[in-house]
């Protein structure tokens, strides 16, 4: 990127933001910065968040305690208290809180901080890390979250010749995918599908996610499971939403996951290997530059049918995933099947 965000440019941007009450947005954004804390961070969805808008169970941690991130454009000890005692009715093993927020915490605000540390120790056992203002413009400063200024505060950055002219050859290749995958669910119906929501237990519930919502979801970063059997429009539904969010400019890759898993190489050299892309000279690199700079979704089909002897690789391999690209949405199509893929339950849908 040839531009040079400023200071003065983040500070506007999350000034505009806060006016208009955007929560929403902030949300987004701040469950991203604090992925870069801890990266094991999975967002939840917006309206469904159950006190916490990002959460990574105990088990993924040698203390044994959960992770879960709070974004709110309220910076009070108040708000703070009541997304932990909404959490802990949901996540029993909730012990440390990023609380992430575009607002000071209070004029003298270490002192302040210190203090809701130790309240919120001593009231929940809970270890509060507080990202206010100044965490987060210094953050959205970094070379490496310009993407993230762009898309998330709509500062303009400059992109140069060089990457445009890649970002054009991308979205042709791209097209050649959608094209080929297309023709193998060529005369089956583009059905608007919908899903029904899996609670954190992974029990079916009566809340439904329409095709738009999983779109919308996938844009904010989240990780999704879409389960179902064989003939309930899977791989339909995947290049329905790449074909969609193409047009929309949105880079989407669609994965054959058994493909992937016999050698579950870094996600983004597989996808320079595809034929599309190796015959316009569309090399990693190159698709690592468009990554910060673009809204990039992953959608990946076929989990149900990777070989056991390529199972564990696979699992790593969409953790790794999942760790490296935290910006990007990941959708991972499948049957039902014992081993299921590292999506956790209140990002899954069974269809």
């Amino acid at each position: 990127m040839s531009g040079v965000i400023l200071r003065t440019q983040v500070e506007q941007a999350l000034a505009d933001l806060i006016d208009h009450e955007d929560g929403s947005r902030f949300q987004s954004l701040g469950v991203i910065l604090a992925t870069q804390k801890c990266d094991k961070l999975v967002a939840h969805e917006k309206k469904a968040d159950l006190g916490l808008d990002g959460y990574a169970p105990g088990g993924e941690f040698p203390d044994g305690r959960g992770r879960g991130v709070a974004c709110s454009l309220t910076a009070t000890l108040s708000k703070v208290k009541g997304d932990i005692e909404e959490a802990q009715n949901e996540f029993k093993d909730l012990g440390v809180l990023y609380f992430v927020t575009p607002n000071q915490v209070g004029e003298k605000r270490k002192r302040k901080v210190e203090r809701w540390v130790q309240e919120v120790k001593r009231q929940y056992g809970v270890t509060l890390i507080v990202m206010s203002r100044e965490h987060v413009i210094t953050a959205l400063l970094s070379p490496g979250n310009a993407a993230l200024c762009a898309n998330h505060l709509y500062i303009h950055v400059d992109i140069p010749p060089a990457i445009e002219e890649t970002l054009e050859a991308t979205r042709q290749a791209i097209a050649d995918v959608n094209a080929s995958w297309k023709a193998r669910v060529e005369g089956e119906p583009l059905i608007e599908l919908s899903a029904n929501r899996l609670s954190s237990q992974g029990q079916e519930t009566a809340a439904v996610v329409e095709l738009a919502e999983f779109e919308d979801l996938l844009l904010q970063g989240l990780r999704m499971t879409m389960e179902a059997p064989a003939g309930r429009g899977k791989t339909t539904t995947l290049t329905h939403i790449a074909e969609r969010r193409a047009a929309a400019g949105t880079l989407a890759f669609l994965i054959h996951l058994p493909a992937w898993a016999q050698g579950a190489a870094d996600i983004l050299e597989f996808i320079a290997g595809m034929e599309p892309f190796r015959t316009r000279s569309i090399d990693a690199t190159m698709l690592g530059r468009l990554y910060r700079s673009q809204p990039v979704i992953f959608l990946l089909n076929g989990w149900n049918e990777i070989a056991e002897s390529d199972l564990e690789r696979a699992t790593t391999g969409l953790a790794n995933l999942a760790r490296d690209y935290r910006s990007a949405g990941m959708l991972v199509a499948t049957r039902v099947r014992q081993v299921t893929p590292p999506c956790r339950a209140p990002q899954a849908a069974r269809g």
